[in-house]
């Protein structure tokens, strides 16, 4: 069991929401990334919905989103979400 098992999630499934930015695997792409100020970009058509909850990983908290307007699922970490409603 990973640390982030104890906190409570910020999201669970049906909520509504934007995912502020794009994965990467790549350490120095993410090593940047922590430095950018991140934003939703605030369209409805960028709207998810969080389909399913995953287990934390080292990067904590995963979950299923899948766009309104259709599309395939995607998997991301809690801090590229930020709330829609």
């Amino acid at each position: 069991m990973h640390g982030t098992e104890t906190k409570p999630r910020n999201f669970n499934v049906g909520d509504r929401v934007y995912v502020t930015r794009a994965p990467s695997g790549h350490p120095v792409e993410e090593f940047i990334e922590r430095f950018k100020i991140s934003r939703p970009v605030e369209r409805q058509d960028d709207v998810c919905e969080v389909v399913r909850l995953r287990p934390a990983d080292d990067l904590g908290f995963q979950y299923h989103v899948r766009p309104l307007n259709g599309g395939p699922e995607r998997l991301v970490h809690e801090e590229q979400l930020a709330r829609a409603d």
